[in-house]
């Protein structure tokens, strides 16, 4: 599975798991790439950018999605890093249909709220540049 999780919310991210483990028999794999953030800090700042673009996406920390693959019934072998997502306002304006002034009240809330994030949310002279991380979980059904 590739970049799907963060489709299903904070609230759906638990269901569609458990889901996902009862289609599977003991000792099957499920691996997926997903978007997650090593601390509470970056993801806030992430998750922050996309309600404001109204998606309903949630993005999780590492540690967070672990606690919710054991809870489901899944053991998470191998974690790999990906390189990350380059988004730049400008693709993300067109992408989810926002205005300039939609874009601008983002990025003026991120560096209120967080300022720039080295490698996570950073200015440029027309918006801002935003890196989602990503990481390939290897997991087994428990």
């Amino acid at each position: 599975m590739r970049s799907a999780l963060h489709y299903f919310g904070r609230d759906g991210l638990p269901e569609v798991l458990r889901h996902l483990r009862v289609q599977m028999k003991k000792g099957e794999y499920f691996i997926h790439q997903t978007a997650c953030f090593n601390n509470r800090r970056d993801a806030d700042c992430f998750n922050t950018i996309y309600s404001g673009m109204r998606t309903g996406k949630w993005y999780p920390t590492i540690d967070e999605l672990l606690r919710q693959l054991q809870a489901t019934g899944w053991k998470t072998i191998i974690i790999s890093d990906v390189p990350p997502l380059h988004l730049t306002s400008k693709d993300l304006a067109e992408r989810y249909r926002l205005k300039k002034d939609e874009i601008k009240t983002i990025h003026e809330g991120i560096v209120q709220k967080y300022g720039e994030l080295k490698g996570i949310f950073e200015e440029t002279d027309d918006g801002f540049l935003a890196y989602l991380p990503y990481k390939i979980f290897r997991c087994i059904a428990a």
